[in-house]
């Protein structure tokens, strides 16, 4: 819907004032991740921050399998940090866009969702959950 959210998360994530340089790995999740214009400058920003390529992190489809090992690469990455007292620790920005008809990603309670919220932040991930209606979203 066009009530502006995917210019915020841009600009959220993109201003040096507000988020951006602040993220070391990123992962977008939006049925309209290729066919929404306003995606292609939060793309190319990613590409240019981070080195990542397009089809390593522009997903249509959110796979909960894939977020989970992401959420155990950045556990286990920020354990080893630690443990050599590294002064730096890598963050991770997951972006969950238009998943509001699947069910299975954000009404279950065993969903990725509810993970990414409840034990996300300990290993520094942020995620951004934009639904096209609020009562679509069961947390």
């Amino acid at each position: 819907s066009a009530v502006g959210k995917s210019v915020v998360l841009i600009r959220s994530l993109v201003d040096q004032d507000k988020l951006g340089g602040c993220f070391d790995r990123y992962e977008l999740f939006s049925p309209n991740i290729h066919q929404d214009p306003q995606f292609r400058m939060l793309i190319d920003y990613v590409v240019s921050q981070t080195g990542q390529k397009p089809e390593d992190f522009c997903h249509e489809e959110v796979d909960q399998t894939f977020i989970k090992s992401v959420m155990e690469d950045q556990k286990k990455a920020n354990t080893y940090l630690r443990k050599i007292e590294s002064k730096r620790l890598l963050s991770c920005c997951i972006v969950l866009d238009d998943l509001g008809d699947n069910a299975s990603v954000v009404r279950a309670n065993s969903s990725v969702v509810n993970a990414l919220f409840t034990r996300g932040r300990h290993h520094l991930i942020l995620t951004f959950l934009l639904p096209q209606k609020l009562p679509l979203i069961h947390i």
